[in-house]
């Protein structure tokens, strides 16, 4: 990943919230930062890693060049599937419906990537 990247990531976020004021409230920052880096007011390379996690959340970033296995992740990702696989049709849609009014915006988002 460039400083490139990282703008047009940017634009990309500005455009899907609709405005950078949008995208501004939406993460906590001020519009005129969102500007700064678009305009290169602000160097991208200067930036916190806080300030990045707050523009891009779901970032992932590889030190290694690839992701580090997280044991724990892969655990529960099992035990999700070991309890779906137990249900009855009628519980799996009761369970996807919990998720989908808990989770709803996050699995549209994910949906839109």
């Amino acid at each position: 990943m460039n400083e490139n990247d990282f703008i047009l990531a940017l634009k990309e976020a500005v455009a899907r919230a609709g405005t950078q004021n949008k995208l501004a409230k939406q993460i906590g920052c001020s519009q005129g930062n969102i500007s700064d880096y678009l305009t290169g007011r602000c160097a991208v390379g200067n930036m916190t890693v806080s300030t990045m996690l707050r523009f891009f959340p779901e970032i992932q970033i590889h030190f290694f060049g690839e992701p580090v296995k997280d044991d724990t992740v892969e655990e529960l990702k099992a035990e999700l599937n070991r309890i779906f696989d137990i249900l009855t049709p009628a519980d799996r849609v009761h369970l996807l419906t919990i998720v989908a009014a808990n989770f709803g915006r996050k699995i549209a988002l994910a949906k839109k990537t």
